[in-house]
């Protein structure tokens, strides 16, 4: 039973850890497609701060193109979930 315990508690750190160098990767080498996909992907699954910090990098390169509209909903829904009225 133990044994279990440590393996999943192994597996969820293991998870954890690649999921934050992702999206340090993305946040700071990738490219504006890869930050627009990941920045979907976490406002979808409710992660607002990481999705907003995305967001702001990718905002220059949409401006004029279909996608802004979308990215500009997102950007104010996560910044009324997160409280940041301002």
């Amino acid at each position: 039973m133990l044994k279990i315990k440590n393996s999943i508690l192994g597996l969820l750190i293991a998870l954890v850890v690649t999921s934050c160098s992702q999206f340090s990767k993305v946040l700071n080498k990738g490219t504006s497609q890869e930050q627009y996909k990941l920045a979907s992907e976490l406002y979808e699954s409710g992660k607002y701060n990481k999705a907003l910090q995305l967001f702001e990098k990718v905002i220059p390169a949409y401006r004029g193109k279909a996608q802004m509209e979308r990215i500009q909903f997102m950007v104010s829904k996560a910044n009324y979930e997160t409280k940041n009225y301002l």
